[in-house]
Formats: C-alpha cells, structure tokens, sequence
C-alpha cells in the first residue's frame, strides 16, 4: 500500500468508499482486491492481495493500481485501520496506520 484517502471522522451505519493507491511489484502480478482482518470490534488489518500470472513476462517494472473498497461503519468509539506495507529488512511486517473517529 502506498496511499489512502481515509475520511477525517465515520458515522455509525454510513458506508464510506475508502480509496488506497497499491504498488503492483512487478510485470506479472496483478491486483486482486483486499483482505480486510478483524483484530478487534473496531481495528481492521488490510493487505493487499495479488496473483502471479504465470504466462504473463515478468518484468521487473513497478506500477501503482488505483482503487477502493467500501466500509460500512457498525460500532462507535475509534476505528483504526493497518494497512500491510511490506517487511522491512528484518522481515518484520510494516503498516501504516489510520485512527478515525466515530462521531454522532
């Protein structure tokens, strides 16, 4: 994940399109959609999935897909959202993190 447009505040029972920028590592994967976790009623772990193609070549060329997926806002207090960014070099995982408000 490189970028996401998450709104400043959600309401309870609103459905919001949150917008995430990925980066396709290379010529032959190709974006398939999210896998949003439950870690708790109000935190959500998002990774990005992709499948290798196999008769695709396989460059070594990088390219950012741009798009979205809809939440739908069910329990008040703070949402906090963790989208996967990769390892790091230790090979730990890596995410940014998004608190938003739930507001009456």
């Amino acid at each position: 994940t490189l970028a996401v447009d998450m709104p400043e505040e959600f309401r309870l029972n609103e459905t919001y399109e949150i917008g995430v920028t990925v980066l396709e590592p290379n010529g032959c994967t190709e974006f398939e959609g999210f896998d949003i976790l439950p870690e708790d009623t109000t935190i959500r772990r998002v990774v990005a999935i992709g499948t290798e193609q196999n008769d695709v070549p396989c460059t070594e060329a990088l390219s950012e897909v741009e798009t979205s997926f809809d939440f739908i806002c069910l329990y008040p207090g703070t949402y906090v959202f963790r989208f996967w960014t990769g390892k790091n070099q230790d090979g730990v995982d890596q995410f940014m993190e998004f608190e938003v408000p739930v507001v009456p």
